[in-house]
């Protein structure tokens, strides 16, 4: 009880105690019934009332309306005139609808929903969940602050790679026209038999139906790793626009996410980034290629962040590099010790893909020449090198028209 009902309850006692007038006694005691009727109305709502979120944890998109649903539920006997339910929606837009009033009959249950939004990715944290009731004659109210919390995980741009790749190893399962990578598990026709032919290479059921020898073909095909190596140290990128080009980086990791796995290739992540919950998130996710891996690499990059002093990212590639593995650098432009170091780290059979985050705004030309003088300088240390200069414009990643091929 409140002190002001404290008072209001002394009052009624003295007058019904001490009035020898049987009418005020009378209103003394209905008085008295009253307040002890809300106040064991209330404390009755109280232990009926349930509230629960329909979703513990929402994933969704940057600058996309997320719907909130809380659903609330009244099992008691009696009905609840008027409730105020406030969901702390903490760091995100909410435009205001995170509050609601309803009313609820007996043994009714009933949903509201609210939608939040944020211009950046991250974790976002929701509740704790305020109820604020009285009963029905409004002298008894109660605040109630319960302790159920939710996460939204706001994932980066999902955007398109546009890359030309017309030489090399090409990231993905894919078709290449080199009969040397057939795939004897995709079998795509049948044709006659040419003298040199191997014999193993004849189907002989097929030779035995039309009376000549045939043989099989099969779709070449080549597959390989895809390893993401996002650099978030820093100190490596310049102290003008270090966010944007942040940001800009884990843009291109989770395009590099989506466009191995749309090719059912394989696909990891190894990064220097702070990792805000290092419970849940660890510097290394090996590859995979289910969709809930894909979940996992997006969640990843949801919530990883700048760090200072941190290991460079080439040496926390030593002993995860296996046969096969395509290395994709995401950052700024490696210097000539990193570029050695990271040959120390694979070996010189990996094949490398560096994707260099644009340092300043120069002009087209410049930016192309600097893209060959940075492909020129990771030939000399590199063998099987690409560098994909990342344009700093447009809503897809957009790299050099065929990259830079030593």
């Amino acid at each position: 009880m409140r002190p002001n009902y404290r008072g209001l309850l002394i009052l009624f006692l003295l007058v019904y105690l001490f009035t020898p007038v049987a009418v005020i006694q009378w209103f003394a005691a209905t008085g008295l019934c009253m307040l002890l009727l809300g106040y064991l109305y209330v404390r009755s709502i109280l232990a009926s009332l349930r509230i629960h979120r329909r979703q513990m944890s929402i994933k969704t998109y940057r600058n996309q309306r997320t719907p909130v649903t809380l659903v609330v539920e009244n099992h008691s006997r009696l009905p609840i005139p008027l409730l105020a339910v406030i969901d702390v929606a903490g760091s995100l837009h909410s435009d205001g609808m995170n509050r609601h009033v309803l009313s609820l009959r007996p043994r009714e249950r009933r949903s509201f929903t609210y939608h939040v939004k944020n211009n950046n990715r991250g974790r976002y944290l929701l509740g704790p969940i305020e109820l604020r009731l009285a009963d029905p004659l409004g002298f008894f109210s109660r605040k109630v602050v319960v302790p159920l919390s939710g996460e939204v995980i706001v994932y980066p741009e999902l955007n398109r790679l546009d890359t030309l790749i017309k030489d090399g190893v090409p990231s993905g399962t894919m078709r290449v026209k080199n009969p040397l990578y057939e795939d004897v598990t995709r079998f795509r026709s049948l044709r006659e038999y040419i003298n040199g032919d191997e014999m193993r290479r004849i189907n002989w059921k097929a030779s035995a139906r039309v009376g000549k020898l045939h043989v099989s073909q099969y779709t070449p095909t080549i597959s390989f790793t895809g390893l993401i190596c996002l650099n978030l140290n820093s100190e490596d990128y310049a102290q003008r626009g270090r966010y944007h080009a942040g940001e800009r980086a884990v843009q291109v990791a989770a395009a590099l996410v989506r466009h191995n796995l749309d090719r059912s290739q394989p696909v990891g992540m190894i990064t220097n980034g702070h990792l805000p919950d290092a419970r849940v998130l660890k510097g290394f996710i090996p590859p995979g290629t289910a969709d809930e891996h894909g979940v996992k690499l997006l969640e990843f990059l949801s919530c990883v962040e700048f760090s200072t002093q941190a290991p460079s990212v080439m040496s926390m590639l030593r002993g995860r590099i296996e046969s096969g593995t395509v290395v994709q650098y995401v950052g700024p432009r490696l210097s000539d010790d990193d570029l050695l170091r990271l040959a120390a780290e694979i070996g010189q059979a990996t094949q490398v893909e560096l994707y260099y985050l644009p340092q300043s705004s120069g002009s087209g030309a410049a930016s192309h020449e600097t893209t060959k003088s940075s492909a020129a300088a990771a030939s000399r240390v590199l063998p099987r090198v690409r560098v994909f200069p990342v344009e700093d414009y447009g809503s897809d990643i957009t790299t050099a028209a065929e990259g830079i091929t030593v």
